[in-house]
């Protein structure tokens, strides 16, 4: 499918430890060479800010859960980080809500840590278009399910290759 617009990705990731979060920064300005890009523990609302200014708990919660559904609903894909022995288990349902509003998922596997010798629970792969060890596949990816050619105007403005830096 052709769109006239940057595609917009929602980046399904944990960001709990500086570690995820130097990764996804990463792998966010790289997505960003090709589509806006949601990601959640910088564009979102988190929890703890909440909390920080007296809203109730179940009440940040509440708000968490509705700011991520609607990003889900608008892009045109999600793209999950599944590192890890088990993925993420916010990033499981980021990817089964992606996948109940028909939203093409690319999973993003560095990592070949798996708790079954199998590989990955078949309820996440299941849930996945495709699944790539790396952002510029991931890339290419995204480039197969939207290609887009941008305008001068509108073009990224990062270059380069993430597999250069």
């Amino acid at each position: 499918m052709t769109i006239r617009r940057r595609p917009r990705v929602y980046f399904a990731a944990p960001f709990f430890s500086a570690a995820e979060r130097a990764f996804n920064d990463n792998a966010v300005a790289g997505l960003e060479l090709l589509a806006d890009v949601f990601y959640p523990w910088r564009d979102g609302v988190r929890m703890g800010d909440l909390i920080a200014v007296g809203v109730d708990s179940s009440e940040a919660a509440s708000r968490v859960w509705r700011c991520d559904l609607l990003q889900i609903r608008r892009c045109d894909a999600l793209v999950a980080v599944l590192d890890g022995r088990v993925p993420d288990e916010g990033v499981c349902i980021e990817l089964g809500l992606a996948f109940g509003c028909s939203k093409p998922a690319i999973g993003l596997l560095t990592d070949q840590r798996r708790a079954f010798h199998w590989g990955m629970n078949p309820m996440v792969t299941s849930a996945l278009s495709h699944c790539e060890s790396s952002v510029d596949a991931v890339l290419a990816r995204l480039s197969e399910h939207f290609p887009y050619n941008p305008r001068s105007d509108d073009a990224p403005r990062a270059r380069g290759s993430l597999t250069s830096r």
